[in-house]
């Protein structure tokens, strides 16, 4: 959510989520997101989470290739221009901090929430959703 906000604060537009990892705009994927996270061994207690984001800025259809160009897009495409590299990592970075001052734990799911309405609340923030798809294990239907 952090990366939609961003580009939205950004660029004027907002683009969608394809779960688990990818930002999409216009139906095609705008960004990939890539996490990992270190534990303690014996207790479990995080350690650290890198997180590695890639935004396509500038890229043309010629960049992507014939493969991959009618499933991605760039922000250079969608809008006709490029935001600045510079803007784009300060708010996303500042989307970053802005979500994890509001973060007030963890919500797992399992198998026994698909289908039924649930609220996730992050401090101020209210989200009411339904989990559709998941099976247990985290494998999508």
């Amino acid at each position: 959510m952090a990366v939609c906000n961003a580009v939205e604060r950004v660029c004027g537009v907002r683009p969608g989520i394809k779960w688990p990892n990818d930002v999409i705009l216009d139906g095609r994927k705008l960004c990939g997101i890539l996490t990992e996270l270190e534990l303690e061994a014996e207790t479990a207690a995080l350690r650290h989470v890198v997180v590695g984001v890639g935004i396509n800025l500038t890229q043309t259809a010629a960049d992507f290739g014939p493969e991959v160009a009618p499933v991605a897009v760039s922000l250079a495409q969608a809008l006709g221009r490029a935001p600045r590299r510079a803007e784009m990592a300060a708010a996303v970075l500042a989307a970053l901090d802005e979500a994890a001052k509001n973060h007030t734990g963890v919500c797992t799911l399992d198998g026994s929430m698909v289908d039924k309405p649930m609220e996730l609340r992050a401090r101020t923030t209210l989200a009411k959703a339904a989990a559709a798809g998941i099976k247990i294990g985290g494998v999508q239907e």
